[in-house]
């Protein structure tokens, strides 16, 4: 028979871990990008992010309240997505290779654009407008 103190433990470690689980993960598992608010878009440096330097590469930014996935699709275009999964609002993960998947349900949008693979989700990844000048990217949030 366990003693008091025990069951207590045992029942605040199952609540939390309870309340752990339904919240998803609080951070993609891509290296985060440095950015700063310019007015209401989010804005960096290519020169300070190395992963948006070269086309393929892939960055976790947040501001603003947004969670956000930045992709580097050519010299010219980045594609930007919300990381934040449209069934549930969970942070997707990247599996580094085709897809983002979400850990709360198992939905996976693809990286290309955020359309959905696999369900529950409905709907694709949200998409904000991305401009690229020079050295300077600017990510339109409202």
């Amino acid at each position: 028979m366990p003693t008091r103190r025990e069951a207590l433990y045992t029942i605040g470690l199952a609540a939390s871990t309870t309340v752990l689980g339904c919240t998803g993960t609080s951070e993609s598992n891509l290296p985060t990008g440095s950015a700063s608010m310019c007015g209401s878009d989010l804005c960096f440096k290519l020169s300070e992010n190395s992963e948006l330097q070269v086309v393929g590469g892939i960055m976790f930014f947040a501001g603003a309240g947004q969670k956000l996935l930045v992709q580097r699709v050519s010299e010219t275009q980045i594609l930007t997505l919300s990381a934040i999964c449209t069934h549930e609002s969970c942070t997707v993960e990247f599996n580094g290779a085709t897809r983002f998947t979400c850990p709360c349900h198992g939905s996976s949008f693809d990286i290309a654009d955020g359309s959905v693979l696999n369900g529950p989700a409905q709907r694709p990844l949200d998409e904000f407008p991305t401009t690229i000048a020079g050295d300077d990217v600017t990510i339109a949030l409202g």
